[in-house]
């Protein structure tokens, strides 16, 4: 995958906190905590930065669903392939 490289966009750091996300979630018995801790972070947010977050996850379930499964990730990469079924435009507004 290809990042566009923009003047004002710092990959390294996105990368980083998206890997520390990642790590947080492999500790076990925090998925509720987890779930409210996104769920209000995002409700928290200005309401294109939701708008944002949304189409994000519409092209990462993109590329997610071309990954190879095995027995771990087989029902993670169905429900991208699900979601990529849904056709809805969110706008940059």
């Amino acid at each position: 995958m290809e990042f566009k490289e923009q003047e004002h966009y710092e990959k390294d750091v996105m990368v980083e906190v998206f890997r520390k996300m990642i790590k947080n979630l492999n500790i076990m018995g925090f998925e509720k905590e987890n779930h409210e801790a996104l769920a209000f972070t995002l409700r928290d947010s200005h309401r294109t930065l939701q708008a944002n977050f949304w189409r994000m996850i519409q092209e990462v379930a993109k590329d997610y669903a071309t990954l190879g499964t095995d027995a771990r990730n087989e029902k993670a990469v169905e429900f991208a392939k699900e979601i990529n079924k849904i056709n809805i435009y969110i706008p940059f507004i």
